[in-house]
């Protein structure tokens, strides 16, 4: 509802956006299922690209990894941004206190620094609450949207397939399936449990069916308030006032709607402090699976060795720095410029790069299943498994495509700075080239045992 929804909105100019969320989800609900043959085989904290290593070689592999790290990365300072205009707003609410964004992402990157040492039990039985929280207010949402549509026949419009020929479909799964981001982080903390080849596939596929459901009733509730005619006028130019600028946040936009002007600020100050604690989560959760990823590679060999797992198994204090530092720093350059045009750079790179992580990972699974003469029992047989990553490879391509191709025109001055988002896709796959060829001169021992650092299951 912060930015997912009127994102979705906003560029495809589609009233058919909760149906697209829906369509969106069965796609990368294929590419957890074709993903569950390997996903718990590969015991790497380096995620998906210990599997891409394994199945396409060391050049694919690497270039995966930097693409995962990168976007993680941006999205990790786009939250940042987007956090500390949320809080702004809250603190001149609480205590009368304008305090500037900068000051806050410093502070904000303080409290990732401190969190993200919390032992992973802790801290997991955390996150559980915080979705639990999120869900119900979403929850709660919609029974408010069915109590206050803006018109009859608001509810059934909002999911008419009729509204998918609306606007473009094509720009609308693209936005649709990078809001999905994080779903696919479940391998990297395949060490730490029992049964991987069970949990973490298991684990993937409930994150994208939950992530579908929440994404399909938010939008949904939205139109339904708005009214499906309206909602894409009402969410062009949501963002500026997300980002601490000066216009309304779409989330003031649609409880106004709902609720008029007599409970507007408890719902708007119910809504806000929800997302900004679920996104605080998010943002530790992605500082967590960086310095994973950066432990990983280094016990491949191919990072310096500073960065090396503990010896209890977590992330050495170094590599759990690099994330939120990087971060911040982008962010406070975000914030001394224009913040609300750098988070959509951020947001849609971001997207792109880690969809174009999950087709190479699919692919990898075509390789992986086709090289294996192993059997799978049950409905997702090695067949079924076939056929979904195979459709997860073709869906997650066509969004990359496009979206590169498209959605850069879509943001301000695109004319200008747009092919800085393909050319930052196409990067991340030559840093991994250049990567391995200065590792092939210095430790060329490294690259046959690239992400085979791992426990066998």
């Amino acid at each position: 509802m912060l930015g997912a929804v009127p994102t979705g909105y906003q560029f495809s100019g589609s009233q058919g956006v909760p149906l697209t969320m829906a369509i969106a989800g069965l796609c990368l609900c294929a590419f957890a299922i074709g993903n569950m043959s390997v996903a718990g085989r590969i015991r790497h904290r380096g995620g998906l690209y210990a599997l891409v290593s394994r199945a396409l070689g060391p050049i694919p592999g690497l270039g995966v990894a930097t693409l995962s790290i990168a976007g993680y990365i941006g999205l990790l300072a786009a939250f940042l941004i987007v956090l500390a205009g949320g809080l702004t707003g809250q603190l001149f609410d609480a205590i009368g206190v304008d305090a500037p964004i900068s000051l806050l992402i410093v502070l904000l990157v303080g409290v990732l620094i401190a969190v993200e040492r919390v032992p992973l039990r802790v801290f997991t039985r955390c996150v559980a609450i915080v979705v639990i929280l999120q869900v119900a207010v979403v929850l709660a949402f919609g029974v408010l949207a069915v109590l206050h549509p803006a018109d009859d026949t608001a509810a059934a419009a909002a999911l008419d397939p009729a509204g998918l020929l609306t606007g473009s479909f094509s720009l609308a799964l693209c936005v649709a399936v990078t809001n999905f981001i994080g779903s696919e982080i479940g391998s990297s903390f395949s060490e730490e449990v029992v049964t991987p080849s069970r949990t973490v596939p298991r684990a993937t596929l409930a994150g994208y069916a939950i992530t579908t459901a929440t994404l399909l009733i938010s939008a949904w509730a939205t139109s339904v308030v708005v009214g499906p005619a309206n909602i894409v006028a009402a969410a062009t130019g949501q963002l500026e006032g997300s980002t601490g600028g000066s216009g309304e946040p779409f989330t003031v936009t649609v409880a106004r709607q709902a609720v008029g002007g007599d409970h507007l600020d408890t719902v708007v100050n119910a809504l806000t402090r929800t997302l900004i604690l679920g996104g605080l989560a998010s943002a530790v959760v992605l500082c967590q699976v960086v310095a994973r990823q950066l432990s990983g590679l280094s016990r491949d060999r191919v990072m310096t060795a500073r960065l090396q797992p503990r010896l209890n198994g977590g992330a050495p204090l170094s590599a759990g720095l690099i994330a939120p530092l990087t971060a911040g720093a982008v962010a406070l350059l975000a914030a001394a410029g224009q913040p609300s045009e750098i988070v959509l750079y951020l947001l849609v790179g971001s997207g792109l790069a880690i969809t174009a992580v999950l087709t190479i990972s699919s692919l990898a699974t075509i390789v992986w299943l086709l090289r294996t003469d192993e059997g799978e029992a049950g409905f997702f047989g090695w067949e079924g498994r076939l056929v979904a990553a195979m459709f997860a490879f073709l869906t997650t391509g066509f969004v990359v495509v496009v979206g590169t191709v498209r959605l850069p025109a879509l943001l301000p001055a695109g004319h200008t700075y747009g092919w800085l988002i393909p050319a930052s896709i196409a990067g991340g796959l030559l840093i991994g080239l250049v990567w391995v060829g200065i590792v092939r001169l210095s430790r060329p021992e490294a690259l046959a045992g690239l992400s085979r650092q791992a426990r066998a299951d």
